[in-house]
């Protein structure tokens, strides 16, 4: 935006001229500033919401609207866009879940690591992060005086390369815990979880969703499934609740009964045109360090990788992902061509075909937000009663963050995400609670 542009201007001036007073005063000039930007509080940040006037839109609104999404006063430094994207993926700390790592088959013979954390285990800081855990073996029992009287499940997918080792995620994850749900992370193939076949994950493709959720199904009969994506993984949630889980044709028909993502792209030709900004070329460098990770690790770990050498070696050669996808779609991908790939894994493109409570965050400063997402979005809420779509000034790429420095178990808090994201559900789970307030 041009307010951060012209701030990061006005930043690298007093640099500038700080630099001709001598290394000791240009120091501590630069430790005030920075403890000036940590201490001080911004405004709350300008907040807008797109939906229909209906009843059921009212309500859920008037269950979310108290939490400090729509009270976000971001620290100075963090409402930078570049600062608050940063923080959320390289600084913020998170508790460490005592999760249950469950290996589930997938049709082509791969394999998605699903960390689950059932509401009734004691969450000890000593309690190893993985306890490994039979796919057959039946689920905890729960203990009435900790979890609802319904049986709730959350199933989160993370971003682009990220899995249940994300700051972001375990900070959610450790917040439904503290509301008596269960929690599952699906980790995306290769990322922390093990990979055995010549295949990634890919930017909206939902069928490991689809699988996961089967045998979620399969396992806990009883339970209510809501999902939470972030930034990749909002994107596959998206898709998945505008298409087989709208398909009444499918076993997974309303399989979902609500759904709230955070920093979603929407449309991968929107992406593509962000790929091409000189600005944006220090995350462009991330992304397909992302992509190319799993691709390491198959060939360092997978007994199949000689037969797949010589994609390998295209793969991590790519120079930028334009390249990457050429490979993909040339020797993996069932597209077939990049154009079918942004129409059939873009969620813009089913956005009106949702029908279950669908709730979507996005921030203007969003250094991944495209500048026709916002109108586009927009309209989208405007025609589907059930698409709830909210803009915030502030709160970067998967960022809105309450504090700079959070200390778990003293203000576990730490991101206006879990705060909103538990209201959302907990109205779902129980609407009744916003006519007795």
């Amino acid at each position: 935006s041009s307010s951060s542009s012209s701030s990061w201007m006005f930043l690298q001036l007093l640099l500038f001229g700080l630099g001709s007073l001598g290394t000791y005063v240009t120091v501590v000039v630069c430790g005030i500033l920075l403890a000036f930007l940590i201490v001080f509080r911004r405004r709350a940040s300008v907040v807008h919401i797109h939906c229909q006037e209906t009843k059921t839109n009212a309500d859920i609104l008037n269950s979310i609207k108290h939490t400090s999404m729509f009270q976000y006063r971001p620290p100075a430094l963090l409402s930078f866009s570049h600062a608050s994207t940063f923080y959320a993926f390289l600084a913020k700390k998170s508790p460490t879940p005592p999760f249950q790592r469950v290996d589930v088959p997938m049709n082509d013979g791969g394999v998605v690591g699903l960390d689950v954390l059932e509401a009734d285990v004691e969450w000890r800081s000593e309690t190893p992060h993985h306890v490994r855990m039979n796919s057959m073996q039946s689920s905890s029992q729960p203990n009435d005086n900790h979890l609802p009287q319904q049986d709730v499940t959350v199933v989160f997918c993370p971003g682009i390369g990220g899995s249940s080792e994300g700051a972001y995620v375990r900070a959610a994850v450790r917040a439904c815990y503290e509301h008596g749900w269960r929690s599952v992370v699906k980790n995306w193939r290769g990322c922390n979880s093990q990979i055995t076949t010549a295949r990634t994950f890919s930017y909206g493709c939902i069928e490991d969703f689809e699988t996961c959720l089967r045998f979620l199904r399969e396992r806990f009969p009883s339970t209510t499934f809501y999902a939470v994506g972030f930034s990749m993984g909002a994107n596959v949630v998206t898709n998945f609740m505008g298409k087989t889980n709208e398909n009444k044709h499918s076993d997974l028909y309303h399989c979902v009964k609500g759904s709230c993502v955070f920093s979603n792209g929407f449309d991968l030709s929107w992406g593509y045109e962000k790929l091409h900004d000189p600005y944006f070329q220090v995350y462009h460098r991330q992304l397909l360090s992302f992509l190319k990770s799993p691709w390491r690790l198959f060939r360092e770990s997978s007994p199949h990788a000689n037969d797949h050498k010589e994609v390998i070696e295209e793969v991590l050669a790519a120079k930028n992902v334009m390249e990457y996808d050429q490979v993909i779609l040339e020797h993996i991908s069932s597209h077939s061509s990049l154009e079918d790939l942004f129409e059939q894994e873009s969620s813009a493109r089913v956005l009106h075909n949702i029908h279950q409570p669908a709730l979507f965050f996005n921030a203007y400063n969003d250094p991944f937000l495209s500048k026709q997402a916002p109108s586009a979005l927009q309209q989208a809420a405007d025609d589907n009663s059930d698409v709830i779509f909210v803009l915030t000034e502030w709160g970067g790429h998967l960022g809105w963050d309450n504090h700079v420095f959070t200390q778990f178990g003293t203000q576990r808090r730490s991101s206006a995400m879990e705060d909103v994201m538990c209201a959302f559900i907990d109205h779902l789970v129980s609407p009744t609670k916003i006519e007795e307030m």
